[in-house]
């Protein structure tokens, strides 16, 4: 799995583009590192790019990324949180990912382009 990260202080984004085939505990390792970032802040906005990733339908998986969302979310409150998955991606992850974002009230939306996510996040309204 590659796993990229720019921290933006100017647009006010933390921009995760990974490829390769997901390694769920590799994933979350990175995500929680991105907080040791001397640029972080956690009100930045997050676009998180898994357009070039294999993503299996494996419940272990879902219920991590589950668990991640639900501990980490509610610290995010107010920053917008994107998601591009990829085309080959099983349509019920997505779906239980934006019911958990709705629950927590995160100002969250999945994108099939990282174009389309970045202009969302970028747009002030």
């Amino acid at each position: 799995m590659e796993f990229s990260k720019t921290v933006d202080v100017s647009r006010n984004l933390v921009y995760v583009k990974c490829s390769g085939e997901l390694i769920i505990d590799e994933f979350l390792e990175q995500m929680n590192q991105i907080e040791e970032d001397p640029l972080f802040d956690i009100k930045m906005n997050i676009l998180t790019d898994f357009s070039k990733m294999t993503i299996k339908k494996d419940y272990s998986v879902i219920v991590k990324l589950i668990l991640y969302v639900l501990k980490d979310g509610p610290r995010h409150k107010g920053c917008k949180w994107a998601l591009v998955y990829p085309e080959t991606i099983d349509q019920s992850m997505i779906r239980l990912y934006e019911a958990i974002s709705n629950y927590l009230d995160l100002l969250s939306q999945s994108f099939t382009t990282s174009e389309e996510a970045e202009a969302w996040v970028l747009d002030s309204h």
